[in-house]
């Protein structure tokens, strides 16, 4: 959208000139998502970059946790898992330290995705567990959806359909209800590819994305 993009630029503008780093790392956070959710990966990294170093100059943890984790997701996208792995995990200690319950599942999140992609989906069960628990204590419908659906890929990882089946099917409800259309379409392939006679082989995965933050304004 146009007018938020100038919005969100006039924003950045003035926190640079009140010399807020936090904010302005802040500010920068939607144009990197949205620039990694139309596939213009370069410049996503390049923002999310700039918004880390921007909030970890200016000491604002809870907009360096939140800068890593899109900074994590983008790499993954990009297959960079173990620098993606490194700042989940750096993400996940500072949103742990700052008490930020819906930064805490975006980490937990991004590690698994990481974790998955990196051939250990014991640790990445385990924490898109620990997602989904602490989503459905908080009331984060966005992102219990988003934990089921990485608990769908881990299932069919595993060669068990059945189970990304039922992870799915409860995802793609969520997805519908909170209007997450790339959640929604994640679920799908989850389903597709449990359904594919080689779906009970261990390792089947469907050509999935990696599940990105929902839209920004979204209640998670």
């Amino acid at each position: 959208r146009p007018g938020a993009v100038r919005q969100r630029a006039r924003a950045r503008s003035g926190y640079r000139g009140v010399g807020d780093g936090g904010e302005e790392a802040g500010a920068r956070g939607p144009p990197a998502r949205g620039s990694g959710d139309a596939g213009r990966t370069r410049r996503a990294l390049a923002l999310s970059r700039a918004a880390r170093w921007l909030a970890e100059e200016s000491g604002h943890r809870g907009h360096e946790a939140s800068s890593l984790i899109i900074l994590a997701i983008v790499e993954l996208a990009c297959g960079r898992y173990t620098s993606a792995h490194g700042h989940a995990r750096r993400a996940l200690e500072l949103a742990r330290r700052t008490e930020t319950r819906d930064a805490e599942v975006e980490a937990l999140l991004a590690l698994a995705a990481a974790q998955q992609r990196s051939g250990t989906g014991k640790e990445a069960r385990r924490h898109a567990r620990e997602a989904l628990a602490i989503s459905r204590r908080s009331g984060y419908r966005l992102l219990e959806g988003r934990a089921l659906t990485v608990l769908a890929e881990t299932s069919l990882a595993d060669g068990q359909p059945d189970r990304a089946t039922a992870h799915s099917e409860a995802a793609l409800e969520i997805h519908r209800e909170t209007g997450y259309q790339l959640g929604q379409a994640a679920a799908q392939r989850v389903l597709a590819a449990a359904a594919s006679p080689t779906a009970g082989t261990a390792q089947t995965r469907p050509a999935a994305r990696v599940p990105k933050p929902g839209p920004p304004g979204t209640r998670r």
